[in-house]
Protein backbone atom coordinates (compact mmCIF):
# COMPACT_ATOMS: atom_id res chain seq x y z
CA UNK A 1 0.00 0.00 0.00
CA UNK A 2 0.85 3.28 -0.79
CA UNK A 3 1.83 5.65 1.92
CA UNK A 4 0.12 8.96 1.77
CA UNK A 5 1.86 11.90 3.80
CA UNK A 6 1.58 16.23 3.51
CA UNK A 7 5.51 15.81 3.50
CA UNK A 8 5.93 15.09 -0.11
CA UNK A 9 2.67 17.91 -1.16
CA UNK A 10 3.37 17.70 -4.89
CA UNK A 11 4.87 15.07 -7.85
CA UNK A 12 3.93 16.98 -10.48
CA UNK A 13 5.33 15.47 -14.41
CA UNK A 14 4.65 18.30 -16.54
CA UNK A 15 4.96 17.61 -20.88
CA UNK A 16 6.17 20.79 -22.72
CA UNK A 17 4.27 21.95 -25.73
CA UNK A 18 6.87 22.73 -28.89
CA UNK A 19 5.49 25.86 -29.42
CA UNK A 20 6.65 27.00 -25.93
CA UNK A 21 9.51 25.14 -25.55
CA UNK A 22 13.05 25.16 -27.61
CA UNK A 23 13.00 22.19 -29.98
CA UNK A 24 16.44 20.58 -28.31
CA UNK A 25 14.10 18.34 -25.64
CA UNK A 26 17.39 19.68 -23.23
CA UNK A 27 14.33 22.06 -21.20
CA UNK A 28 14.27 19.67 -18.00
CA UNK A 29 13.18 21.78 -14.92
CA UNK A 30 13.35 20.98 -11.71
CA UNK A 31 12.45 22.33 -7.66
CA UNK A 32 12.74 20.67 -4.76
CA UNK A 33 12.06 22.99 -1.47
CA UNK A 34 13.11 21.72 2.01
CA UNK A 35 10.07 21.24 4.75
CA UNK A 36 11.15 24.66 6.38
CA UNK A 37 10.90 26.49 3.28
CA UNK A 38 6.94 25.87 2.53
CA UNK A 39 3.95 27.23 4.20
CA UNK A 40 2.46 24.13 5.19
CA UNK A 41 5.76 22.45 6.48
CA UNK A 42 6.03 19.57 3.15
CA UNK A 43 8.56 18.77 1.06
CA UNK A 44 8.09 19.69 -2.19
CA UNK A 45 8.93 18.07 -5.19
CA UNK A 46 8.18 19.66 -9.10
CA UNK A 47 9.61 18.26 -12.22
CA UNK A 48 9.00 19.45 -16.08
CA UNK A 49 10.32 16.91 -18.37
CA UNK A 50 10.92 17.73 -21.59
CA UNK A 51 11.88 15.23 -24.78
CA UNK A 52 11.80 15.53 -28.54
CA UNK A 53 8.16 14.84 -29.45
CA UNK A 54 6.30 12.96 -30.25
CA UNK A 55 6.02 11.11 -27.60
CA UNK A 56 4.44 7.83 -25.74
CA UNK A 57 3.77 8.27 -22.47
CA UNK A 58 2.92 5.37 -19.85
CA UNK A 59 1.49 5.27 -16.35
CA UNK A 60 1.51 1.84 -14.47
CA UNK A 61 1.57 1.03 -10.90
CA UNK A 62 3.60 -2.23 -10.25
CA UNK A 63 3.16 -4.53 -6.90
CA UNK A 64 5.61 -5.13 -4.29
CA UNK A 65 7.24 -8.12 -5.56
CA UNK A 66 9.51 -11.13 -4.01
CA UNK A 67 12.59 -12.42 -5.97
CA UNK A 68 13.81 -15.85 -5.66
CA UNK A 69 17.30 -16.95 -3.99
CA UNK A 70 19.81 -16.64 -6.66
CA UNK A 71 17.68 -14.48 -9.18
CA UNK A 72 19.74 -11.60 -10.62
CA UNK A 73 19.24 -8.07 -12.40
CA UNK A 74 20.22 -7.61 -15.93
CA UNK A 75 21.34 -4.42 -17.16
CA UNK A 76 20.52 -3.10 -20.21
CA UNK A 77 24.06 -3.29 -21.81
CA UNK A 78 24.42 -7.04 -20.58
CA UNK A 79 25.77 -6.45 -16.39
CA UNK A 80 24.26 -7.91 -13.83
CA UNK A 81 23.68 -7.72 -10.03
CA UNK A 82 21.83 -10.01 -7.32
CA UNK A 83 18.29 -9.37 -7.10
CA UNK A 84 17.23 -8.37 -3.41
CA UNK A 85 14.84 -10.75 -1.80
CA UNK A 86 11.89 -8.05 -1.97
CA UNK A 87 11.32 -5.00 -4.09
CA UNK A 88 9.20 -2.37 -3.17
CA UNK A 89 5.90 -1.29 -5.14
CA UNK A 90 6.04 1.82 -7.24
CA UNK A 91 3.95 4.71 -9.92
CA UNK A 92 5.75 4.18 -12.96
CA UNK A 93 5.62 6.96 -15.33
CA UNK A 94 7.75 5.59 -18.55
CA UNK A 95 8.46 6.94 -21.76
CA UNK A 96 9.31 4.19 -24.18
CA UNK A 97 12.33 4.68 -26.12
CA UNK A 98 14.03 7.23 -23.76
CA UNK A 99 16.84 6.02 -21.66
CA UNK A 100 16.72 8.80 -19.09
CA UNK A 101 13.38 10.11 -19.02
CA UNK A 102 11.37 7.89 -16.68
CA UNK A 103 10.00 9.00 -13.28
CA UNK A 104 9.19 6.95 -10.26
CA UNK A 105 7.17 6.86 -6.72
CA UNK A 106 7.57 4.48 -4.94
CA UNK A 107 5.62 3.15 -1.58
CA UNK A 108 7.43 4.67 0.82
CA UNK A 109 7.10 8.28 -0.56
CA UNK A 110 11.16 8.06 -2.54
CA UNK A 111 10.53 10.16 -6.12
CA UNK A 112 12.68 10.12 -8.66
CA UNK A 113 13.00 12.49 -11.48
CA UNK A 114 16.11 13.68 -13.62
CA UNK A 115 17.93 16.40 -15.78
CA UNK A 116 20.27 15.67 -18.56
CA UNK A 117 23.66 17.59 -17.43
CA UNK A 118 26.89 17.38 -19.50
CA UNK A 119 30.15 16.57 -18.29
CA UNK A 120 33.66 17.10 -19.12
CA UNK A 121 34.27 13.59 -19.48
CA UNK A 122 34.89 12.16 -22.48
CA UNK A 123 35.94 8.74 -22.02
CA UNK A 124 35.45 6.55 -19.12
CA UNK A 125 36.14 3.31 -17.83
CA UNK A 126 33.11 1.20 -17.35
CA UNK A 127 32.29 -2.42 -15.87
CA UNK A 128 30.06 -4.26 -18.72
CA UNK A 129 28.69 -1.50 -20.49
CA UNK A 130 28.10 0.30 -17.50
CA UNK A 131 24.67 1.92 -16.23
CA UNK A 132 22.49 4.28 -17.40
CA UNK A 133 18.62 3.30 -17.83
CA UNK A 134 18.56 0.93 -14.79
CA UNK A 135 19.96 3.27 -12.40
CA UNK A 136 16.72 4.58 -10.81
CA UNK A 137 14.93 2.17 -11.29
CA UNK A 138 17.54 -0.02 -8.95
CA UNK A 139 16.92 3.38 -6.21
CA UNK A 140 12.95 3.22 -6.45
CA UNK A 141 12.97 -0.51 -6.64
CA UNK A 142 15.24 -0.82 -3.33
CA UNK A 143 14.82 2.45 -1.09
CA UNK A 144 12.71 3.59 1.95
CA UNK A 145 13.91 7.03 1.90
CA UNK A 146 15.39 9.62 -0.62
CA UNK A 147 18.96 9.15 1.37
CA UNK A 148 18.76 5.19 0.54
CA UNK A 149 18.32 5.57 -2.83
CA UNK A 150 21.27 8.49 -3.30
CA UNK A 151 23.49 5.80 -1.30
CA UNK A 152 22.24 2.83 -3.46
CA UNK A 153 22.83 4.84 -6.80
CA UNK A 154 25.98 5.90 -5.62
CA UNK A 155 27.38 2.38 -5.25
CA UNK A 156 25.94 1.13 -8.50
CA UNK A 157 27.80 4.16 -10.26
CA UNK A 158 31.10 2.89 -8.63
CA UNK A 159 30.40 -0.32 -9.49
CA UNK A 160 29.75 -0.21 -13.10
CA UNK A 161 30.01 3.39 -14.20
CA UNK A 162 27.89 5.87 -15.53
CA UNK A 163 27.36 5.73 -19.52
CA UNK A 164 26.43 8.61 -20.12
CA UNK A 165 27.78 12.39 -20.15
CA UNK A 166 26.32 13.10 -16.73
CA UNK A 167 22.55 13.46 -14.98
CA UNK A 168 21.43 15.16 -11.58
CA UNK A 169 18.63 13.27 -10.17
CA UNK A 170 15.97 14.84 -8.10
CA UNK A 171 14.92 12.53 -5.23
CA UNK A 172 12.86 13.55 -2.50
CA UNK A 173 10.72 11.94 0.33
CA UNK A 174 8.55 12.46 3.23
CA UNK A 175 11.13 14.28 5.14
CA UNK A 176 14.45 15.09 2.80
CA UNK A 177 15.23 16.33 -0.67
CA UNK A 178 18.59 15.17 -2.38
CA UNK A 179 20.41 16.36 -5.82
CA UNK A 180 22.28 13.52 -7.00
CA UNK A 181 24.81 14.11 -9.80
CA UNK A 182 26.47 11.75 -11.93
CA UNK A 183 29.43 12.14 -14.07
CA UNK A 184 30.29 9.59 -16.92
CA UNK A 185 32.52 7.03 -14.98
CA UNK A 186 32.09 6.41 -11.36
CA UNK A 187 32.54 9.99 -10.00
CA UNK A 188 29.01 11.06 -8.28
CA UNK A 189 28.16 13.24 -5.20
CA UNK A 190 24.80 14.04 -3.49
CA UNK A 191 23.91 16.85 -1.43
CA UNK A 192 20.75 17.36 0.88
CA UNK A 193 18.92 20.05 0.41
CA UNK A 194 18.84 22.19 3.22
CA UNK A 195 15.02 22.08 5.13
CA UNK A 196 15.27 26.27 4.73
CA UNK A 197 16.59 25.87 1.00
CA UNK A 198 14.79 26.16 -2.31
CA UNK A 199 16.80 23.99 -5.12
CA UNK A 200 16.26 25.03 -8.51
CA UNK A 201 18.00 22.56 -11.37
CA UNK A 202 18.09 23.27 -14.70
CA UNK A 203 20.31 20.96 -17.64
CA UNK A 204 23.61 21.78 -15.84
CA UNK A 205 24.92 20.71 -12.65
CA UNK A 206 23.80 22.78 -9.84
CA UNK A 207 25.99 21.77 -6.75
CA UNK A 208 28.85 23.87 -5.60
CA UNK A 209 30.99 23.53 -2.18
CA UNK A 210 30.68 19.51 -0.99
CA UNK A 211 31.76 18.67 2.42
CA UNK A 212 31.90 15.05 2.31
CA UNK A 213 33.05 14.77 5.79
CA UNK A 214 29.68 15.76 6.89
CA UNK A 215 27.76 12.73 6.07
CA UNK A 216 24.60 13.59 7.09
CA UNK A 217 24.28 16.42 4.02
CA UNK A 218 27.17 15.41 1.54
CA UNK A 219 27.77 11.71 -0.11
CA UNK A 220 30.13 10.71 -2.90
CA UNK A 221 32.92 8.90 -4.07
CA UNK A 222 36.24 10.13 -1.90
CA UNK A 223 37.75 10.55 -5.48
CA UNK A 224 35.84 12.96 -6.47
CA UNK A 225 38.14 16.51 -6.35
CA UNK A 226 41.59 13.84 -6.52
CA UNK A 227 40.06 13.11 -10.25
CA UNK A 228 39.75 16.53 -11.13
CA UNK A 229 42.90 17.78 -10.13
CA UNK A 230 44.84 14.83 -12.02
CA UNK A 231 42.51 15.82 -14.87
CA UNK A 232 43.92 19.40 -14.31
CA UNK A 233 40.07 20.71 -14.00
CA UNK A 234 40.85 21.81 -10.44
CA UNK A 235 44.15 23.51 -9.15
CA UNK A 236 43.83 23.34 -5.29
CA UNK A 237 47.03 25.64 -5.08
CA UNK A 238 45.28 28.22 -7.53
CA UNK A 239 41.28 27.31 -7.50
CA UNK A 240 40.35 28.18 -3.73
CA UNK A 241 37.58 25.87 -2.76
CA UNK A 242 36.52 23.23 -4.68
CA UNK A 243 33.04 23.67 -6.69
CA UNK A 244 32.13 20.50 -8.04
CA UNK A 245 29.73 22.36 -10.86
CA UNK A 246 33.04 24.61 -11.50
CA UNK A 247 35.48 21.46 -12.04
CA UNK A 248 33.02 18.92 -13.86
CA UNK A 249 30.43 20.92 -16.05
CA UNK A 250 31.74 20.72 -19.53
CA UNK A 251 32.25 24.26 -21.12
CA UNK A 252 29.92 27.06 -20.99
CA UNK A 253 26.79 24.42 -19.85
CA UNK A 254 26.40 25.89 -16.32
CA UNK A 255 26.25 29.86 -17.71
CA UNK A 256 24.72 28.94 -21.24
CA UNK A 257 21.77 31.25 -21.91
CA UNK A 258 19.07 28.22 -22.45
CA UNK A 259 20.32 26.95 -18.52
CA UNK A 260 21.03 30.48 -17.09
CA UNK A 261 18.08 32.01 -17.75
CA UNK A 262 15.51 29.21 -16.58
CA UNK A 263 17.91 29.24 -13.41
CA UNK A 264 18.30 32.88 -12.76
CA UNK A 265 14.45 33.01 -12.94
CA UNK A 266 13.04 30.19 -11.07
CA UNK A 267 15.75 31.79 -8.13
CA UNK A 268 14.30 35.14 -9.00
CA UNK A 269 10.44 34.12 -8.95
CA UNK A 270 10.76 31.92 -5.66
CA UNK A 271 12.81 34.52 -3.58
CA UNK A 272 10.94 37.53 -4.60
CA UNK A 273 13.65 39.26 -5.40
CA UNK A 274 15.68 39.52 -8.87
CA UNK A 275 18.99 37.56 -8.40
CA UNK A 276 21.88 39.53 -9.46
CA UNK A 277 23.56 37.60 -12.46
CA UNK A 278 27.15 39.03 -10.69
CA UNK A 279 26.43 36.69 -7.45
CA UNK A 280 26.72 33.23 -7.76
CA UNK A 281 23.44 31.29 -7.80
CA UNK A 282 22.60 30.02 -4.28
CA UNK A 283 21.98 26.07 -3.63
Amino acid sequence: MFKTSRAIALFVIIFSCPPLVAKSGENCFSILAGSAATRDGAVYFAHNEDDPLPQIVNFMKVPRLTHTPGEVVTLKNGGTLAQVPETAAFIWLQMPGEEFADSYMNEFGVTISSNQCSSRVEKADLTDGGIGYWLRRLMAERAHSAREAVTIGGKLVEQFGYLSSGRTYSVADTKEAWLFSVVRGRIWVACRVPDDKVAVVANCYTIGEINLSDAGNCLGNPDIISYATKKGWYDPNHDGVFIFRKAYSAPNATYSIRNLARWWRGVTVLSGTEWDLKKPLPF
